[in-house]
C-alpha cells in the first residue's frame, strides 16, 4: 500500500469555497489520504460543511475549535497527524486532481524530504485550462540551494503547495494568533531538510480574493511580516554568513513593502516609529552596494517608488498621499 498523506485543512468562514476545496482533495488520484478539517470557530455554515463531509468520506476528520487563527489549527492537526508525509490546503483554494500523485513521486525519485509544485494565482470564476501548463520541468536541489532560493522568494514561503514527510515538523510550529505564519517557519523547515525537489507543474490553485489576508493590508499583517522576515534575517545570516547578499536584498525589498503598506493604510504616526527608521537607515546605508541587483529584480513601478523612497522618504510619504485623493476623487 502507498503511504499515508496527512492533509491538512484550516477553516474559518469560508462557506462560500469551501465544498470546491474539499471536493478538490477528496477527488485525488493518490488515495491514501487522511484529511484533517479544523474549523477555527467559524461563524457561517462551514462547520456543518465540515460535518457533512466527515459523513461522506472515512478518509475525513473534522475538529471544532475556538478561533484562534490558522497558526493554532495547523499545530492541532499536525499533533493530530498518523500520515508518513504532511501537506496543507487553504479552505479557499484548490488543487488539481493529480497533485499529491506527482509530489509523491517526485519525492521518492528525488529521495528528498520536500516535493513542491508550483502555483497558479487564480481569480473567481475563473477557467483553469491545462493548455496553460509549462513545459514539465523537475530539479532537486541540496539544502544549501533550496534555502538560498527561499530567501531570494524564488521558491516561495507558502506552506501549502509541498509535500513533507512528517518527521520535518518535529519541534516545529506555526505561531498562535499571527498573520503570515508560514514565513515564520519555512527556513526552519528547510534547513531540516538534505534534499528538496521542485516540479514547475502548476498544481495549486491559489484564490485571489478581495477579502484574504494577502489581498487585504492592515497594520498587523504588516508589523508581523517585519518581525518574520527580520528573525529570519537575523538566523539565517548568523548561521549562514555565506547567504549575506541574498538576505540583505530581500530585506531591501520587504523594507520598500513596508512603507507602501504603512502609506496605503495612511499611517502617518507609524511611519515615524523607530521599527521603520531603523529599516530605512539599513535601506541608505546598503543601496549603493545592491543597487544593481535590486533594480535588475524589479518591476519600472516598484523600481520608480524604490528611487523615491531612498531619496526622500518624506516625498514618498506625499507620493502616496496624493495617489490616495486622486483615487477618492475617481471614486
Amino acid at each position: 500500500m502507498e503511504p499515508l498523506i496527512s492533509v491538512i485543512i484550516p477553516v474559518y468562514n469560508v462557506e462560500k469555497y469551501l465544498n470546491k476545496c474539499i471536493t478538490s482533495v477528496v477527488e485525488q488520484t493518490y488515495k491514501n489520504l487522511e484529511i484533517i478539517i479544523v474549523d477555527d470557530g467559524s461563524t457561517d455554515q462551514s462547520p456543518e460543511i465540515c460535518d457533512e463531509w466527515k459523513k461522506r468520506d472515512s478518509r475525513i476528520q473534522v475538529v471544532h475549535s475556538s478561533n484562534g487563527g490558522a497558526g493554532k489549527a495547523r499545530n492541532t492537526a499536525l499533533d493530530m497527524a498518523t500520515g508518513d508525509y504532511v501537506t496543507f490546503v487553504d479552505s479557499d483554494d484548490y488543487i488539481k486532481s493529480d497533485m499529491y500523485q506527482i509530489l509523491y513521486e517526485n519525492i521518492i525519485k528525488a529521495k528528498a524530504d520536500i516535493s513542491i509544485c508550483d502555483v497558479l494565482m487564480v481569480k473567481e470564476n475563473a477557467n483553469i485550462s491545462d493548455s496553460l501548463e509549462d513545459n514539465c520541468l523537475v530539479k532537486e536541489l541540496n539544502f544549501y540551494e533550496a534555502l538560498k532560493l527561499l530567501v531570494e522568494n524564488k521558491i516561495k514561503s507558502y506552506a501549502w503547495n509541498k509535500l513533507y514527510k512528517k518527521e520535518i515538523f518535529e519541534n516545529i510550529q506555526f505561531p498562535k494568533g499571527r498573520k503570515m505564519e508560514d514565513l515564520a517557519i519555512m527556513y526552519k523547515v528547510f534547513e531540516k531538510a538534505s534534499k528538496v525537489v521542485f516540479t514547475n507543474k502548476k498544481e495549486y490553485y491559489y484564490l485571489q480574493r478581495n477579502d484574504s489576508i494577502l489581498g487585504n493590508i492592515d497594520l498587523k499583517l504588516t508589523k508581523d511580516l517585519w518581525y518574520f522576515v527580520t528573525e529570519r534575517y537575523n538566523y539565517i545570516i548568523k548561521k549562514y554568513p555565506k547567504l549575506e547578499e541574498s538576505l540583505d536584498i530581500n530585506r531591501l525589498n520587504y523594507i520598500l513593502i513596508y512603507h507602501k503598506n504603512i502609506c496605503l493604510l495612511n499611517e502617518k504616526r507609524e511611519f515615524n516609529e523607530e521599527w521603520l527608521l531603523k529599516e530605512y537607515n539599513f535601506l541608505k546605508e546598503n543601496h549603493k552596494r545592491y543597487k544593481n541587483s535590486i533594480y535588475n529584480e524589479m518591476k519600472h513601478s516598484m523600481k520608480l517608488e524604490y528611487k523615491l523612497l531612498h531619496n526622500n522618504r518624506t516625498l514618498f510619504w506625499n507620493y502616496y498621499q496624493l495617489k490616495r485623493k486622486i483615487k477618492n476623487i475617481v471614486k
